[in-house]
């Protein structure tokens, strides 16, 4: 553990060699990279690293420390390198992966969902205590869990991040996305655009700029409600799965199913479902 003097020197040293290595590799910093880059910045300084506390303690354990006094945000990965970045710009953790990489920077899933989800009724709450969302009409209630509202997806809102990704594409790639923005801007302009993604294999695209503004839109949200960046909310997928569209088979069950739970036992009770179609529902759950 560094003393308080300590601190406020190697504060600004590894905020310096943080700064310097997002500019040289244009993102998040691998930690080797930013070892080297603290250590020129250390010597320019008439310092040394690895200061006397951290002797015999590893790298990643300076970097945990000052993770905890906001000035790093870091995110380890399975079998690599962790990643640094700055505590204000955590989105940087979000690095774009290589073509051999099948590992990918995503939101965590239900966070993911919390942001995009379009729900008519449900609102998303996080829980600043346990780092949990549930999805209720109202504040959840519960022994004094401090509930943070998360703002709601809207359709407007995802339209526009679709414009955006569209029209930065450049122009033999927009020949290629059988989508353009235009006046629909219902559900189905929605799903017209999730088609055009698979359709023209541009999922990893669409994921990095996706994520990245989901996680500005995420640091902005905890920035106003004097929420700590949590380390959990970007998470590595080793088998190449990222957040993506809801497929038209998961968007009619999720449809079907919100049907269903409008109806009664009354208006259950007439419902006619053919014997093949039992049959199969059987086989499926057996």
């Amino acid at each position: 553990m560094t003393d308080s003097s300590d601190d406020s020197i190697w504060k600004d040293i590894l905020l310096q060699a943080v700064q310097e290595g997002v500019a040289a590799v244009g993102g998040a910093v691998p930690g080797a990279h930013l070892r080297g880059v603290l250590e020129s910045v250390a010597s320019r300084a008439g310092l040394s690293y690895p200061p006397q506390s951290y002797r015999d303690r590893k790298f990643k354990d300076f970097l945990s420390h000052f993770a905890g006094l906001k000035v790093v945000v870091i995110r380890e990965r399975s079998g690599q390198d962790l990643l640094v970045a700055p505590f204000g710009e955590p989105q940087l953790l979000l690095e774009t992966p290589q073509v051999s990489d099948r590992s990918w920077s995503s939101i965590r899933q239900d966070l993911f969902e919390a942001f995009t989800k379009i729900s008519s009724n449900e609102i998303a709450w996080y829980n600043t205590e346990t780092d949990k969302i549930v999805w209720e009409l109202s504040e959840p209630q519960g022994d004094d869990p401090v509930w943070v509202r998360i703002p709601s997806a809207t359709v407007a809102q995802a339209m526009e991040d679709r414009s955006l990704f569209f029209d930065g594409l450049v122009e033999h790639e927009k020949n290629q996305f059988p989508w353009t923005p235009s006046t629909n801007d219902g559900l189905s302009a929605l799903r017209e655009f999730s088609n055009a993604v698979r359709v023209s294999g541009f999922q990893p695209q669409w994921h990095r700029f996706r994520s990245k503004l989901l996680a500005d839109r995420i640091s902005e949200w905890a920035k106003s409600e004097n929420i700590p960046w949590q380390q959990t909310w970007i998470t590595s997928s080793s088998d190449g799965r990222i957040n993506d569209e809801r497929s038209p088979r998961r968007e009619w069950r999720g449809a079907l199913t919100s049907f269903v739970g409008e109806l009664d036992q009354s208006d259950l009770a007439r419902i006619s479902v053919p014997l093949d179609i039992v049959i199969k529902i059987f086989q499926k759950i057996r």
